[in-house]
């Protein structure tokens, strides 16, 4: 018998007309660890919260079909026994605190306790929890004042803890960095074969190719495809689907389409199967010139930095110690990545900009103003910024009173508050949702409504915190296009990320931390490419063909496929 059973799954959120799932059949089998991939709004978080009786129990709604767990029917399962057996992980991590507990430890064992597990036993099995979701050190921490990828975890071992027969993970890891996603889907594929059968929705296709037993790929509310992630991610129609396709499997297709690629081999989704089908080199063949990327050139410094960080150090409150003196020159009109671990400084940083933060010790200069002169209503004249929480930016009651409230508050006249508005709203696809309460729209949409008030900002300096979360490759295009409008207009583009691809692809000039510390700053490609540079140390995982490169010893000039040929032919 099937764990997990969908027959013709079909789902309507609320006062909406648009069918979320549409007539979803498939079976998952007892261990299975499933991936559930597609554009956003394909259905992906819909589908979460229908396996686990979220919807309809929750989120209310109209429920058609059937979807049975462990042979029970969840529509009509009351929804306190489902959790007893399938657990669910929110794509938001803070929606699922539940703000009623002063630590992590009380947090996790939250769950225990209305369950009415005996006392004695929930300290042990909460010390297990944290310890298997790497968090035994934050088991003091007040929940809420913890980073987002520290609540995802926080969040997962409130779900471990329950040792429920089914997990169903929403982006479990699209706030970790890249040594947190590999632990963690480490662990959830140590628990796969320890008998626990999981479903996870996440746009990470590289951790799909590496960890899933089979993917299921949706498509607006429709299951286009099911099976081995082999099949799955080799599609050629991924594109079209909103899904950004492994540079791996691009790479052996063109070289495929030009002779080079084994016909007898299948398409490769990891590095192993990649280095096998292009070992041998073969001989000289005539290729594309590289591509020109963003990353390709840099100005590392200017004589009239339009920002400039003087030996800055940073103690917050509690003691610790998040930047240790920084000092950074940026030129107008650069584009910069920042890069390293989660609790490296990044954020810490970037704050120090538009002065929500002041420097314990050093300067900070925006042009010739010095930050901790000026107040955060000032400073937003030259700085706009985008949080890595939506939730924390958003506070109007419309996406059009949204988007308006920075350039009203910097004094812009109704004709040009109008103007930026409706340029932001087209520019991120959110012209249909101008009447709609921001909180009305799922997390995806959220973060694009904040980056459109930021952009509706029109500021000379624009600082965007891991503006890639959970986005599809729809957004991704988007993103580039305004990357590259902001850099013919001479803005100043700094961001922090996890996703290397992204970076490499996009930013001219990387700066990477370390413990409150540079520890590399230059032209992104050359410092990526360095192999003395230790990029693991700093959590970075290198772009995929760059690691394809390094396997096989040649030094490609960027980071597409055709870069990658062109040096493999050279």
């Amino acid at each position: 018998m099937a764990v997990i059973e969908a027959v013709n799954l079909t789902y309507r959120y609320p006062a909406s007309d648009r069918l979320a799932l549409r007539g979803l059949s498939f079976q998952t089998a007892a261990g299975e660890l499933t991936a559930v991939i597609g554009a956003n709004n394909a259905g992906k978080s819909t589908l979460c919260y229908a396996l686990s009786g979220f919807a309809p129990h929750f989120f209310q709604g109209e429920l058609a079909g059937t979807v049975r767990v462990m042979g029970q029917e969840t529509a009509v399962t009351p929804l306190s026994h489902l959790v007893t057996q399938i657990g669910l992980v929110f794509q938001n991590p803070a929606a699922q605190i539940s703000g009623a507990r002063f630590t992590v430890a009380e947090e996790v064992a939250f769950g225990l306790e209305n369950l009415g597990v005996p006392r004695a036993d929930i300290g042990e099995r909460v010390a297990a929890a944290l310890a298997l979701a790497g968090i035994d050190d934050l088991a003091q921490r007040p929940p809420l004042a913890l980073s987002g990828g520290q609540q995802q975890r926080v969040a997962l071992a409130a779900m471990l803890v329950l040792k429920p027969p089914i997990l169903v993970l929403d982006e479990p890891t699209a706030q970790l960095d890249p040594p947190g996603s590999a632990a963690v889907f480490g662990l959830l594929r140590r628990l796969s074969r320890q008998g626990t059968t999981l479903i996870i929705a996440t746009h990470k296709l590289e951790w799909v190719a590496a960890f899933a037993d089979r993917v299921l790929l949706l498509h607006d509310g429709e299951l286009v495809a099911a099976g081995p992630p082999q099949t799955i991610l080799t599609r050629p129609d991924l594109p079209a689907l909103g899904l950004r396709p492994l540079r791996y499997t691009e790479a052996a297709r063109l070289a495929g389409e030009r002779g080079i690629w084994p016909s007898a081999m299948p398409l490769p989704v990891t590095l192993e199967t990649a280095v096998a089908g292009f070992t041998p080199q073969p001989p000289q063949k005539t290729l594309p010139s590289p591509s020109s990327s963003g990353s390709s050139s840099s100005s590392n410094c200017s004589p009239n930095p339009q920002i400039q960080l003087t030996d800055v150090h940073f103690h917050y409150p509690d003691g610790v110690q998040a930047l240790r003196g920084i000092t950074l020159s940026i030129a107008p009109g650069e584009q910069i990545a920042i890069v390293g671990p989660n609790g490296s400084g990044k954020t810490t940083l970037v704050k120090h900009l538009n002065g929500l933060l002041r420097p314990t010790q050093g300067q900070v200069r925006i042009g010739d103003w010095v930050t901790s002169q000026r107040t955060v209503a000032q400073l937003a004249h030259r700085v706009a910024y985008l949080f890595q929480n939506p939730d924390e930016q958003l506070c109007q009651r419309t996406v059009w009173a949204e988007v308006a409230f920075g350039p009203r508050h910097l004094g812009c006249p109704a004709a040009e508050v109008t103007r930026r508005v409706a340029a932001a709203l087209a520019a991120l696809g959110l012209v249909a949702e101008a009447q709609t309460n921001p909180y009305d729209l799922n997390l995806t949409e959220r973060r694009r409504v904040a980056l459109a008030a930021v952009m509706a900002m029109e500021t000379p300096i624009i600082v965007l915190d891991e503006p890639t979360l959970g986005q599809d490759a729809f957004f991704l295009e988007r993103l580039a296009a305004l990357l590259a409008e902001w850099r013919a207009a001479g803005r100043t583009v700094l961001t922090i990320s996890h996703d290397m691809e992204f970076v490499a692809e996009q930013f001219e000039r990387l700066v990477a931390l370390r413990e409150g510390q540079i520890v590399a700053d230059g032209p992104t490609w050359r410092v990526l490419a360095d192999g003395a540079w230790g990029g693991e140390e700093t959590a970075v995982t290198l772009p995929q063909l760059l690691r394809l490169s390094q396997r096989l010893g040649i030094t490609p000039a960027g980071p597409t496929a055709v870069d990658f040929l062109a040096a493999y032919c050279r």
